[in-house]
């Protein structure tokens, strides 16, 4: 996994369970690679000094076959207020 910057666009959203969203991103780089179990940090937005404020997310996306490369990343968010 690859500790680059990694572009995506939010393709759709949609609720599975009670406070709980499934995000589905296409990306827009094609050299992510991934492992099961592995995670994703995403800029949220900036504090006020300007710096990303980032979460770190579980990949829920199956990781695409040897030589194969991911179009799309799921991630499952349970929402907590």
């Amino acid at each position: 996994m690859s500790n680059r910057v990694h572009h995506a666009q939010l393709v759709s959203r949609r609720t599975i369970a009670r406070d709980t969203e499934e995000y589905l991103f296409h990306l827009h780089d094609d050299d992510l690679r991934f492992r099961p179990g592995q995670f994703v940090s995403v800029t949220v937005g900036e504090d006020a000094d300007h710096n990303p404020i980032l979460r770190s997310y579980s990949i829920a996306s199956s990781p695409p076959p040897p030589g194969g490369r991911p179009q799309e990343l799921v991630l499952i968010l349970r929402l907590i207020e």
